[in-house]
């Protein structure tokens, strides 16, 4: 990602970036961690 917009105001900044696009499609697997292993088990 690039930035292409930064602006201060008082004590705060503010960054814009550009959107960026997905050149070949993937798949994520997301496995929240539990009280247990069972997540990690089932990633």
């Amino acid at each position: 990602m690039s930035i292409y917009r930064e602006e201060v105001i008082g004590d705060f900044k503010f960054v814009g970036y550009r959107p960026f696009e997905v050149k070949m499609l993937s798949t994520l697997l997301l496995s929240p961690p539990d009280a247990g292993l069972v997540s990690s088990i089932s990633a």
